[in-house]
C-alpha cells in the first residue's frame, strides 16, 4: 500500500484547522491508501506573541494600580484558552495520525519514505501565516523528486500578494505533480504566475459525508435553549442578531 505524507496546520488550536486535517486523511484513507500528517517543528507567526505582549502589558497596567478589570478579563480568556487546548489536544490524539516528531532540517531524508507529499489545506499558502522558513516547507521546497508534490485546496488567504512571494510560488510551484485551490482568488493568482488552470476544489471537510461525521461526534446534553455562534474575529453585528433572534 502506498504510503502518502500530509503537510498541513494539524497542531493549530482551531476548530476548522483540526477539522480539515481529519478530513484529508479520512478521505486518503476511504480511497485506499495510508497516510500521516508529518510532524515536525513549524511554528507561527507573531499573533501569540504578541498576544503574550498583550497579557504582559495589561499585567504591567494592573501592578501599577490601574485597569484591574482588564487584567481580570484576560487572566480569565488565558485559563479559557488554556482548557481548550486541552480539548484540541485529545482530538488530536484521538484523530489525527503524525508521523514521529523530526526537525525542519530533517525533512529531506525523509522523501524516500513516502510515495507522495501533499500540502494542504487550511492557510498553508498564506505568507502571513508562518516565516519565510516554513513557507518555504510548505511550497514543498525540501523535496527533489518534483513527482511527488502534490497540493489539495491550500488556502491563501489573500486576495493580493507582493511580488516576493510570488516569485516564491513561481520557484517552488512550478514543478508540482497537481495544484488545485480552494479560493476563487487563490486560483486566479496561482494560473497566473504558473501559467496553468488551477482547478478550484472543496475544503477537505466537505469531502466526507454526515455519516462520516457522526461516527466521530460527541453529543452534549442541554438544559436549556441555545444559540451557537462560531464567530471568526469579532463581529458584533452577529451576537446581536443571535441574541434578537433568542
Amino acid at each position: 500500500m502506498e504510503k502518502i505524507a500530509l503537510i498541513s496546520y494539524q497542531f493549530a488550536y482551531n476548530y476548522g484547522t483540526c477539522l480539515q486535517a481529519y478530513a484529508l486523511w479520512k478521505a486518503i484513507n476511504n480511497i485506499g491508501y495510508s497516510s500521516e500528517y508529518v510532524n515536525f517543528d513549524w511554528k507561527f507567526p507573531t499573533q501569540e506573541i504578541s498576544l503574550f505582549e498583550k497579557y504582559i502589558q495589561t499585567a504591567k497596567e494592573y501592578l501599577g494600580g490601574v485597569k484591574h478589570r482588564r487584567f481580570k478579563a484576560t487572566v480569565e480568556f488565558k485559563l479559557l484558552q488554556s482548557s481548550n487546548k486541552q480539548q484540541f489536544d485529545k482530538f488530536r490524539k484521538l484523530h489525527i495520525h503524525e508521523s514521529k516528531y523530526i526537525k525542519s532540517y530533517q525533512l529531506p531524508d525523509i522523501e524516500n519514505s513516502y510515495s507522495k507529499f501533499i500540502v494542504g489545506s487550511d492557510q498553508t499558502w498564506n505568507p502571513d501565516c508562518v516565516s519565510e522558513k516554513f513557507f518555504r516547507i510548505f511550497l514543498l521546497s525540501f523535496l527533489k523528486n518534483s513527482q511527488k508534490k502534490y497540493a489539495y485546496a491550500p488556502s491563501i488567504g489573500k486576495s493580493v500578494l507582493d511580488e516576493y512571494t510570488l516569485a516564491l510560488f513561481k520557484q517552488y510551484l512550478n514543478d508540482f505533480s497537481r495544484i488545485s485551490c480552494r479560493e476563487t482568488n487563490g486560483c486566479r493568482i496561482l494560473s497566473k504566475v504558473l501559467n496553468q488552470d488551477i482547478y478550484k476544489v472543496l475544503d477537505p471537510t466537505l469531502l466526507l459525508n454526515k455519516a462520516e461525521w457522526e461516527k466521530i461526534e460527541i453529543h452534549h446534553a442541554h438544559s436549556q435553549k441555545y444559540i451557537l455562534c462560531y464567530i471568526l474575529g469579532e463581529k458584533k453585528s452577529i451576537c446581536e442578531f443571535a441574541k434578537s433572534l433568542a
